[in-house]
């Protein structure tokens, strides 16, 4: 008898199995809760809250700075009070690329990826000259829009 060369039906189809199942473990890693898709939308998303938030937290310490600064007279001062106003104009001369806005007590942001952030920042003045004024930002209520 002569010998036969090439593959079998069964190499074939042990072949194909295993491409099967090669190809739903890849697509389990790829979709589903723990999945690489899910881990990069939840990784863009925080990274723009945390660009939000230094953002907003920058636009205050220069704010205050500009009230504190003793060197300037009232009418070279960039900002007067701390306000959710001057906190956005902070944020626009710091971040020109960037939209911000107040909407109520919050300040919207836009980041660098395109995300829409929420910043919710309370101001609160326990003395009487703007020197005293605080901003507080509170961190765990900060929302980024899908």
């Amino acid at each position: 008898m002569r010998e036969q060369k090439g593959i079998t039906l069964i190499a074939l189809v042990i072949t194909i199995i295993v491409l099967l199942i090669l190809a739903g473990v890849s697509i389990a890693m790829l979709t589903g809760e723990n999945g690489i898709l899910t881990k990069a939308t939840q990784s863009t998303k925080e990274t723009a809250k945390g660009e939000a938030v230094e953002a907003v937290k920058l636009a205050v310490s220069t704010v205050k700075a500009d009230i504190l600064d003793s060197t300037k007279n009232t009418t070279d001062k960039t900002y007067s009070e701390l306000t959710l106003d001057t906190i956005v104009k902070a944020i626009k001369k710091s971040y020109p690329n960037s939209a911000a806005s107040v909407e109520g007590t919050n300040i919207k942001f836009t980041a660098s990826n395109n995300k829409v952030v929420t910043v919710p920042v309370a101001i609160s003045n326990t003395g009487s000259t703007a020197a005293t004024a605080t901003a507080k930002i509170d961190e765990a209520s900060v929302r980024v829009a899908d």
